[in-house]
């Protein structure tokens, strides 16, 4: 696949996809990978697409990704209240063979949880993301997944949902793919090392405090667990995203009588 400019490639795409669904607004960027909220013609159904181009490396194809993405349940591993769930997996060409993946996921009224920040979020409302970021992990690592690009532009959120996208970034304990996302990548990642247990609690840990942030305000037992899960050593974080699930829980319990 040839490199290009991604304001050119985002245009191809946009008259590629065009063909089937009419767009209606961007929801999300991220370098080349765009998240559109669309009307799908065939279906006469709001929708959600979320495209992607694929790393030009030697040992990333556009065959491969459709491959992982059959062997290891990508579709059913999106069957999850916390996760953006993806109907169908296209694949789009244009005129010039440029090659896009399309990833047909329901829609529902959200925006990214970057846009939604604009605004101040309550405590109350940041716990919950965060406990649903979590669930999220945990489903996807009993497929034997982990997600390599947890970030707020990934996220999505309504007024009573929270979920997760970007399957393209899940990978298997075997190969490293690329985060885009540095300001919540884990300090691991700079030694080559790939995503795991311990990598996604550093990125949940870095969007709860860019939550906490971006609001102004925080507590001291909030304060404490993210300190924790956004240790610089891995062995200093949480065990497990389990524990910091459960962390997550008494917070939102306490939150209840603060």
């Amino acid at each position: 696949m040839k490199n290009r400019d991604s304001k050119e490639f985002l245009r191809r795409f946009k008259n590629t996809l065009t063909r089937r669904y009419i767009l209606r607004r961007e929801l999300s960027r991220g370098g080349d990978d765009v998240t559109l909220f669309t009307y799908d013609r065939k279906s006469k159904k709001n929708k959600i697409v979320r495209f992607f181009n694929f790393a030009d490396t030697p040992n990333i194809t556009l065959q491969k990704i459709l491959n992982d993405f059959d062997r290891f349940k990508i579709k059913e591993v999106s069957q999850h209240t916390n996760i953006l769930t993806i109907n169908e997996i296209n694949v789009f060409s244009d005129m010039m063979n440029f090659d896009y993946i399309g990833l047909d996921a329901d829609y529902f009224d959200c925006v990214s949880l970057e846009e939604r920040a604009i605004n101040y979020i309550p405590m109350f409302e940041r716990y919950r993301i965060i406990y649903s970021i979590l669930s999220a992990l945990l489903h996807c690592h009993e497929y034997g997944l982990f997600h390599q690009n947890v970030g707020p532009q990934n996220i999505f959120v309504s007024e009573k949902e929270v979920k997760l996208s970007e399957p393209s970034s899940w990978v298997i304990p075997i190969h490293h793919c690329y985060s885009i996302y540095k300001e919540y990548e884990a300090p691991e990642f700079k030694k080559g090392n790939i995503a795991n247990e311990q990598t996604e609690i550093y990125s949940v840990g870095k969007v709860f405090k860019y939550l906490n942030t971006i609001n102004g305000d925080s507590n001291n037992i909030a304060d404490m667990i993210i300190q924790k899960a956004t240790a610089f050593d891995a062995a200093a974080r949480f065990k497990s995203i389990f524990e910091f699930k459960q962390e997550v829980s008494k917070l939102i319990e306490l939150s209840r009588y603060l």
